[in-house]
């Protein structure tokens, strides 16, 4: 098991704020890499215990037990555990808990002592679709409803988490870590013409192939299947990479193309927020929710995909022809995400939800990213 404090917020004396259990030693999906850069930015911007709990002989093997496994996520039985017992031993304000998925929840069984020596509990969900509320998940929602605040990246699921748990519940969109992301103050080349990462549309892929070979452009898109990561700090740093080297970054409503799962349900994904905060030009379908505009409310932040293949070559090269126009995108796509879409604002917002005040380090990241944001326009 890891556990490790803030170092420069925390003295071993005192414990710390902020008790985050992480879920970084057991899931090492190539999806996870942001939720555990948002973990990393917390533990630099507060006063922070971070637990990541190693995984027990039955999680290690899951994919042998992988039926068993899911019939007991559905159960919510607390005889399911990930990872071998700890216990909490000192007191905390805010056990934080951030879940990729409802299932992530388990591991909070592993944790002996949290409802007793934490004094607000704090739950964030990044995916949840209100498709996936059912008899099933009815007893690991039993877990979900012993904490104080539970928040959503999926404004569609609002209304149906809080019929289920009984708790006012929160969105809070997702974020990215803006400087990493930022392709200032020193500016790469942007020598990939088009990126495209994770799911994409068949038939955009097959004319971005084709449109390459025709004008001998690079197209960087994804060509394994590998669902895990060797190190995920460094994958989010790969992508930051090819992100600010990127000049258009196609993007897409999350999970839009498993109908089956999210039904009508359109949500926002990170990449939204990578591409901005990385100054690419993003090119895709908009989300169709309450939330989109308020979040990218800035001329141009991303260009719809036109209806023809034919129109949207007429658009790339319409765009290649105009950089004061997509500089002027570009930049604004990197000002508004420093002062807006960085990690710290999201945790502030969490800080505000619990009327606590803000660290001198958080005060630090956010006097940072305005003055960033300061230097491009």
């Amino acid at each position: 098991m890891n556990i490790r404090s803030s170092p420069s917020l925390h003295t071993p004396s005192q414990p710390s704020r902020v008790f985050l259990l992480s879920q970084r030693n057991i899931k090492r999906h190539v999806s996870r890499c942001v939720s555990y850069e948002f973990e990393d930015i917390i533990c630099q911007i507060d006063d922070v215990e971070l637990c990541a709990p190693e995984p027990n002989r039955f999680a290690k093997n899951a994919p042998v037990h992988q039926k068993i496994l899911r019939r007991m996520r559905n159960a919510g039985s607390k005889n399911v555990r990930l990872a071998n017992p700890i216990r909490l031993e000192k007191a905390h304000e805010i056990f934080f808990v951030p879940c990729q998925q409802l299932a992530d929840l388990l591991l909070v069984n592993s944790v002996a002592g949290w409802q007793d020596k934490c004094l607000t509990k704090v739950c964030w969900i990044e995916e949840l679709w209100a498709s996936e509320f059912n008899k099933k998940t009815a007893n690991i929602l039993k877990i979900l409803a012993q904490f104080d605040y539970i928040i959503t990246s999926c404004f569609g699921s609002l209304k149906a988490l809080e019929k289920e748990t009984g708790i006012r519940c929160y969105y809070f969109p997702p974020a990215v870590d803006a400087l990493r992301f930022s392709p200032y103050p020193n500016t790469p080349i942007r020598s990939i013409e088009f990126l495209s990462v994770g799911r994409r549309s068949p038939h955009l892929h097959k004319f971005l192939l084709n449109l390459s070979e025709k004008h001998s452009f690079f197209y960087h898109h994804d060509t394994l299947d590998s669902p895990t990561t060797l190190n995920c700090d460094e994958h989010r740093l790969l992508l930051a990479n090819l992100v600010k080297r990127s000049k258009y970054f196609l993007v897409n409503p999350a999970k839009f193309n498993v109908r089956e799962q999210i039904n009508d349900q359109s949500e926002i994904g990170y990449r939204f927020f990578e591409g901005a905060a990385s100054g690419a030009i993003m090119i895709g379908s908009i989300p169709q929710n309450e939330v989109f505009k308020a979040l990218f409310h800035w001329q141009d932040a991303v260009l719809e995909v036109p209806s023809t293949i034919e129109a949207l070559e007429d658009l790339w090269q319409n765009l290649n022809s105009s950089p004061e126009f997509t500089d002027n995108m570009r930049r604004n796509n990197v000002y508004y995400s420093l002062l807006e879409h960085d990690w710290v604002y999201r945790w502030k917002e969490v800080l505000n939800l619990l009327k606590l005040e803000p660290t001198e380090s958080l005060i630090s990241r956010e006097n940072r990213l305005k003055c960033s944001a300061e230097l491009i326009l």
